[in-house]
């Protein structure tokens, strides 16, 4: 959810956006979809995949779920200091781009 509440993606795009090999993210699409969180339309750029956004209610959902989320994060975060989470976050992106590029470039992985 948090990777289509940023915009519509193919299920590939989903899959790299959270790290996951695309051939295990598919079920939990189609689960999404029946719960008509999730739409898919045909994507004109290429026939063999399809466009996935958040539906109205997907969006009223994740919309009404942030304010936990944020409460959850402060809580959890709440012993650093504003300066130290800057630093933590900084670090973990880093991290996250490094495995993103590796998934990317390992040859026979998510082809």
């Amino acid at each position: 959810m948090a990777a289509l509440a940023e915009g519509e993606r193919t299920q590939a795009q989903v899959a790299t956006a959270i790290a996951v090999d695309p051939r295990n993210v598919g079920a939990t699409i189609r689960k999404l979809i029946e719960a008509r969180w999730v739409q898919a339309r045909p994507n004109p750029a290429d026939a063999r995949s399809r466009l996935l956004s958040l539906t109205p209610e997907g969006r009223q959902w994740w919309n009404d779920l942030q304010p936990g989320l944020r409460q959850g994060r402060n809580a959890f975060f709440h012993a650093l200091t504003p300066d130290e989470l800057t630093a933590l976050e900084a670090l973990l992106g880093k991290l996250d781009a490094s495995h993103a590029a590796d998934s990317i470039n390992v040859p026979g992985q998510y082809t």
